[in-house]
């Protein structure tokens, strides 16, 4: 049995011959979205390129539905020449995911997810050779952020277990997919968590990082395999960097200078853009402005680092920890509010008579977010920086907001990664932007139970992971 899905002047087909059994559908466009594919096929913006082809195989289990008949089978999918972008954005695609057969695997040492509520174990897995548009790279540094740890207390559901973890980190490339021109073994990279298109709606208006045709945050590669195995049991991933080795598409990596530390410029690659991505590009501070940061985790310290850089004049910390205050100080802050201690929204509101332009919420509470929201004045607004409990809601009132107050999400600090990260980098070796006073301690891959203990008791600001 062979399906096949072409494209040709505006008309799409979908054909299934299985057996004496041939069944073809044929559709416009506007009402493709009627067939569903269930398959281990997610077609990504460099396959669907105008102009381009691609040929990918995959057997899997696929389910065809039309508005006359169902058809359940043990299939292969060829997908072959896609010259439009319409075709991923009305089909929609349910990934099994599977591992590539025949490539080249290795051991390599990874914290594996697998129960909530518990010691993420270090195991040993097998990693598969990059495939077309690919990079594989040798981890040199990987931030311990809080965002991981929401997975294993369950403050987020996970995409899907066995998984590996970690998403801040920078390494080595050494071996390079077909396609790949813009990179080699050897170059210093700094992982993005966003793949970019360039040619979608919000790459084209300057946001790529929430680039309409790549944008997945699911637990497999774009096109819905897998590269971790163990003993032929797939594992479950995104750009996971608490591992020694690590595939990732190669749009994820920003090629930066021989000479950069990558055990400090890792930070860059999820907590630094988030937070002062959230104050440079997101809510485009502007300079005299007061702001309050709520939560001075590495990412809080990131946004008062922000909005010192934006010469804001009243940058507002805000934690229970004075430890934490005492960092965010070093940063930048103007002003510390112990929350444990003290209203803070009362108190924010003395400090900058009447509430601050600017309210950011780094914690990732509900009710943290309407303290923040609160503590802005008439016409301010509030940034939601912090990852929310999954199916979490937040109630703000709604008299509040006809008086001018608005609510603003950031995703990753709205960047882009291949312009933000080298400038940050040159504030880094200005002396401009802090990054080695925010690694509190330095620990290897088998210490990142210890290194989430840190964070849990405000101990560390940010712990990194380092490899031999």
């Amino acid at each position: 049995m062979q399906p096949a899905l072409n494209y040709s002047r505006g008309f799409a087909s979908v054909s299934l011959k299985c057996c004496a059994t041939s069944f073809t559908h044929c559709c416009s466009l506007p009402t493709i979205a009627s067939v569903s594919l269930k398959s281990v096929l997610m077609l990504t913006s460099r396959w669907s390129t105008p102009g381009r082809s691609v040929g990918v195989m995959y057997t899997s289990y696929l389910s065809l539905t039309l508005s006359t008949a169902t058809v359940f089978t043990s299939c292969v999918v060829t997908i072959g020449y896609i010259p439009s972008p319409l075709i991923y954005n009305t089909i929609h695609t349910h990934p099994t995911a599977t591992t590539y057969e025949g490539t080249t695997a290795m051991d390599t040492q990874a914290a594996v997810f697998r129960t909530p509520r518990a010691p993420v174990p270090i195991e040993t897995v097998q990693v598969d050779e990059p495939q077309r548009g690919e990079v594989a790279l040798k981890i040199v540094g990987a931030g311990v952020c809080h965002s991981d740890y929401h997975t294993v207390d369950g403050h987020k559901a996970p995409a899907a277990v066995p998984m590996i973890l970690g998403h801040e980190g920078a390494g080595i490339v050494t071996e390079i997919g077909d396609g790949v021109h813009d990179m080699k073994p050897g170059d210093n990279v700094i992982l993005s968590l966003d793949s970019l298109c360039g040619s979608c709606r919000n790459c084209n208006a300057g946001h790529p990082s929430l680039c309409e045709t790549n944008f997945t945050y699911g637990a497999t590669m774009p096109d819905g395999t897998t590269r971790f195995s163990q003993h032929g049991e797939q594992i479950y991933h995104r750009t996971p960097t608490f591992t020694e080795h690590t595939v990732a598409p190669a749009d994820k990596c920003v090629v930066v200078p021989s000479d950069v530390n990558l055990q400090t410029a890792c930070l860059i690659s999820c907590g630094v853009i988030t937070g002062v991505g959230a104050v440079v590009n997101r809510a485009n501070v502007p300079t005299g402005a007061t702001m309050a940061v709520f939560g001075c985790g590495g990412v809080g310290l990131s946004v008062v680092q922000g909005g010192a850089l934006a010469s804001a004049a009243k940058v507002i910390a805000v934690d229970t920890v004075d430890r934490k205050l005492d960092m965010a100080s070093e940063m930048g802050a103007t002003h510390l509010v112990n929350a444990a201690k003290e209203d803070a929204v009362k108190r924010i509101h003395e400090i900058t008579g009447g509430g601050a332009d600017y309210a950011f919420e780094v914690v990732g509470q509900p009710a943290v977010a309407k303290q923040a929201f609160d503590s802005t004045r008439p016409l301010g607004t509030m940034v939601l920086v912090g990852v929310v409990p999954t199916d979490a809601e937040i109630s703000v009132d709604g008299w509040e907001l006809l008086r001018g107050r608005s609510i603003l999400g950031n995703w990753h600090g709205d960047g882009n990664p291949r312009r933000d990260f080298l400038w940050m980098l040159e504030l880094y070796q200005q002396g401009k932007l802090k990054l080695d006073e925010m690694i509190t301690r330095y620990r290897p891959l088998d210490e990142l139970n210890e290194a989430f203990a840190d964070m849990n008791a405000g101990i560390t600001a940010r712990t990194v992971l380092v490899f031999d």
